[in-house]
């Protein structure tokens, strides 16, 4: 008579986790890195719906056009503290002159503000780049 063999189950042991090593950021002189920094205002959070802020700095270029979502604001950038509706936005910074493009997507937060630091060199697009003579046709107004 042949008889089963006994199997014991395998002792597992939780795996040991590290914390991930976190080293600044290198700045060159001159240039401001190429960031996104949402800050979170002080005290209760804020109404689902409340609008957030957008600043855009600039370094490396003098002024760019701004588009969020495919259209054109009304501002050129730096700016501070543009009214902008909570949730997740494309941001495109132009200087077509300097041939100067910036993209980035953000998520604003109801009531927070969103800082993007973009710089000359900095994240190539992903996607075209409106301009007045697209070739898909005219930009929304």
């Amino acid at each position: 008579e042949v008889k089963p063999a006994e199997v014991k189950p395998a002792e597992v042991k939780p795996a040991e986790v590290k914390p991930a090593e976190v080293k600044p950021a290198e700045v060159i002189p001159g240039t401001l890195p190429t960031t996104v920094e949402p800050t979170v205002p002080k005290g209760p959070p804020a109404a689902p719906g409340t609008p957030g802020k957008l600043t855009i700095n600039l370094a490396g270029v003098g002024w760019a056009d701004v588009y969020v979502d495919d259209v054109k604001i009304a501002k050129t950038a730096p700016f501070k503290d543009l009214t902008i509706t909570a949730g997740q936005h494309l941001v495109v910074v132009v200087n077509n002159r300097s041939g100067f493009t910036y993209e980035q997507t953000i998520t604003v937060e109801p009531g927070a503000a969103v800082v993007i630091n973009a710089s000359k060199g900095g994240t190539p697009p992903a996607a075209p780049v409106p301009t007045p003579d697209a070739p898909w046709g005219p930009l929304p107004q």
